[in-house]
């Protein structure tokens, strides 16, 4: 299973093109299974948009407005549809648009993956990191 993460810095080039294409691509290509995103900034149900438009991918996100935001990405490819060996996965929201757990059960075993975008001034990472 490979696993990655990405901070794209929002949705779209400065030309308003969307970059998930491209990331489906790099998922697809490099054949990674779970891809952690950070600065989404994609708006509440954006995602399912993004998933019509992307269709070998799911997403799972944890934003709010626009800010920050982190996500991951499923490759379908990888996922097993046939169920030999089926990936069963669960996202939590832990802070809004800042912190969101997958955890993943495969051949008999629990992963739990969390991502992260931590604020910059030390102050408001202490906080955050505390709330944890």
């Amino acid at each position: 299973m490979t696993i990655g993460s990405l901070n794209i810095r929002g949705g779209r080039y400065e030309g308003k093109r969307s970059k998930y294409p491209n990331i489906t691509t790099l998922v697809r290509k490099n054949k990674i299974m779970v891809l952690g995103i950070q600065e989404t900034k994609l708006a509440e149900h954006d995602h399912i948009h993004l998933m019509n438009e992307n269709p070998k991918i799911i997403i799972e996100q944890n934003s709010g407005d626009r800010e920050a935001g982190v996500a991951f990405i499923l490759n379908k490819d990888l996922l097993d549809w046939d169920n030999s060996k089926p990936l069963i996965w669960q996202h939590t929201k832990l802070i809004t648009g800042c912190a969101l757990l997958l955890t993943i059960q495969w051949e008999n075993k629990e992963l739990n993956l969390m991502n992260l975008y931590a604020p910059n001034e030390l102050k408001d990472k202490i906080e955050f990191f505390a709330s944890l």
